[in-house]
């Protein structure tokens, strides 16, 4: 838990000195000087009879006007009850989005509306609510601001932590990186087996085993006739009996999620060996050939 947390504030510490940079870079304040344009922002021009929107900052191509500053200062009021300048917190949080927004579209950052309503019905799942309306009563509630303006918030954070994933994530590795790695560590890396099976299945168990050992001092005698045997034995009920009882390349791990007791006869067999009659989790007495074993290749 605590590293859960640790987490989280260094990714916010970051975001924030990126933004605070980005913010101090890119802010351009069109014809006042910032004291006169904090002072202003939210004051109203009317030119017959209409409101006019005034541009009051440019970051990069983004435009951030009187009103945006008007409806973040509400926005911010919901949740900001501390002291300072309401109107100075509401510019630096346009800013703020205005630098995430411009990178978004650079790293070609899409959430749409539908995302959104995804992460939406998943909160619903999580506090186990089911009508939209009772959610939306609840975050209006919870939040102490109405609900769109939680869906706008909603929005902006979602944005924000695709930009975190993709800044903070782990760059892609050389092919030169990744054969020197592969070098260093195909032996933990896993095996891949190449065998031919053998199984049998007689009238009664012990006529089975009979069988199984006759066919097994056979091959053991001479191991290069295993997959002659196993194509031509009547007893032999594998359904790769055509093929001589052959099974592809295939990881061991693999093997294991079917049958751990194969996985494990055919890890302890070696190369061109013949295993000892056995059963496997299923129930069938088996013959095994390993015909090669080999790191997964890279």
């Amino acid at each position: 838990m605590k590293s859960t947390k640790a987490k989280i504030f260094i990714l916010t510490c970051l975001v924030g000195a990126f933004l605070a940079t980005c913010r101090s870079a890119s802010k351009q304040p069109i014809k006042e000087g910032r004291e006169q344009q904090d002072a202003d922002a939210s004051a109203d021009v009317v030119v017959d009879g209409q409101l006019v929107n005034r541009v009051q900052y440019i970051v990069g191509t983004e435009a951030i006007t009187a009103i945006d500053i008007r409806e973040m200062k509400k926005q911010i009021s919901y949740t900001d009850k501390g002291s300072g300048n309401l109107e100075k917190k509401a510019i630096n949080a346009l800013i703020d989005r205005a630098i995430v927004n411009m990178e978004a579209e650079k790293q070609t950052i899409i959430v749409s509306e539908l995302r959104v309503e995804n992460e939406i019905r998943r909160r619903m799942q999580s506090l186990g609510v089911n009508r939209e309306q009772d959610f939306e009563e609840t975050i209006s509630r919870q939040m102490g601001m109405p609900f769109a303006i939680w869906k706008d918030e909603l929005h902006y954070d979602l944005v924000k932590s695709q930009l975190i994933r993709i800044a903070l994530s782990v760059p892609t590795a050389t092919e030169k990186e990744i054969e020197t790695f592969y070098r260093q560590n195909k032996q933990k890396i896993g095996l891949e087996i190449r065998y031919r099976e053998m199984t049998f299945k007689e009238a009664s168990e012990s006529e089975t085993a009979r069988v199984a050992g006759q066919v097994y001092r056979q091959v053991v005698a001479s191991p290069s006739s295993f997959a002659t045997v196993a194509r031509t034995n009547p007893a032999n009920r594998s359904p790769t009996r055509a093929y001589g009882g052959l099974h592809a390349f295939e990881e061991l791990s693999s093997i294991a999620q079917s049958d751990r007791i194969l996985a494990g006869v055919l890890f302890n067999t070696g190369n061109g060996g013949v295993s000892r009659v056995f059963r496997d989790s299923r129930g069938r007495y088996m013959l095994v050939k390993v015909e090669r074993r080999r790191p997964i290749p890279i």
